[in-house]
């Protein structure tokens, strides 16, 4: 019975940690940063985040085992790039979050990529 209980919470284990890199890949794309910056006046104080500020964000369905296995295999590819601070242009690893979020070339891309660009011009 040991070895069932190491193997079940090796599993739980696993699927908890593709979870939390499926979460991060969302919340580092363009829409999980527009959530983000939906309440302009409070901020995520590094390195103590508050909980009630991420109450209000929208996470996908991370029970959804093929999405959670897109966008872990998204934070794998990416876990390495610099991430360069935001100035109004794409680069390689936002292009990669946001594609697994949304396809290029889709609707809900080009919205999501129109309205951050707007927000980070009228407020430079």
């Amino acid at each position: 019975m040991v070895n069932g209980c190491t193997d079940n919470f090796k599993r739980l284990a696993f699927e908890l940690f593709a979870q939390a890199k499926a979460a991060a890949v969302f919340l580092n794309s363009t829409v999980g940063r527009l959530q983000l910056l939906r309440n302009p006046g409070k901020k995520l104080a590094f390195p103590n985040y508050s909980p009630d500020a991420l109450t209000t964000i929208r996470l996908p369905d991370l029970s959804d085992n093929t999405l959670v296995d897109k966008l872990a295999a998204c934070w794998e590819r990416s876990r390495d790039m610099e991430v360069p601070q935001y100035r109004g242009d794409e680069c390689e690893v936002r292009r990669l979050w946001d594609e697994a979020i949304a396809p290029e070339k889709s609707i809900e891309y080009n919205i999501s990529i129109s309205i951050f660009q707007y927000l980070f011009k009228t407020s430079a």
